[in-house]
């Protein structure tokens, strides 16, 4: 659907077995272990981060093209909670923007969670499963970016599920399959 447009979620790929295994490998890696959904590779994003570690990831993609004003589009990721997490997230959101925007080192006035078009529901999310979250949106037009993470400013909705095996305060969700599509376009067929 486009590029990765933002730094701090980690890319781990059965590529880096060799080199990297320990850190960023596929199954293994810094966060855990899990076999990727779909090909060989996914990223990791942080949900929360207790302190004093800095501000959770926001992936960002860069469509290829424009979305079009008054289309519905479908979005699909697959989730899994990775197996250092002594955290949780009760819920991760979509927003669609028209620029790229900026955290601004966690200092954004901006409040994203208001802005996102489409919440999801990640309480069932666990490290075992990978999850699919599908939700569906109304463009307004123009909108450039896809910008996805626990948007709650105060972690309101995360919860401690237990020690990390790290001993770091994280909520860690690796994300593989990112897909956004034409509602209209699910279900169709090519005849040959």
């Amino acid at each position: 659907i486009g590029v990765w447009c933002t730094q701090g979620p980690t890319y781990c790929s059965a590529c880096n077995n060799e080199l990297y295994a320990t850190y960023y490998g596929v199954p293994n890696n810094s966060y855990g272990s899990q076999e990727a959904y779909d090909g060989t590779a996914y990223i990791t994003v942080f949900g929360y981060q207790g302190p004093p570690y800095p501000s959770d990831h926001y992936p960002c993609i860069r469509f290829d093209t424009l979305l079009e004003a008054n289309v519905e589009y479908c979005l699909s990721i697959f989730m899994n909670l990775a197996g250092v997490s002594a955290y949780k997230n009760q819920s991760y959101s979509a927003l669609f923007y028209g620029s790229h925007p900026s955290a601004c080192n966690g200092l954004d006035t901006m409040i994203w969670r208001d802005l996102a078009q489409i919440n999801f529901d990640i309480t069932d999310v666990d490290s075992t499963n990978w999850t699919e979250l599908s939700g569906s949106f109304i463009a307004n037009g123009n909108e450039e970016y896809l910008v996805m993470g626990n948007l709650t400013v105060d972690h309101a909705d995360t919860v401690y599920i237990g020690p990390s095996p790290a001993n770091f305060p994280w909520a860690v969700y690796f994300l593989d399959m990112v897909s956004l599509v034409r509602c209209a376009e699910i279900g169709i067929s090519e005849t040959g």
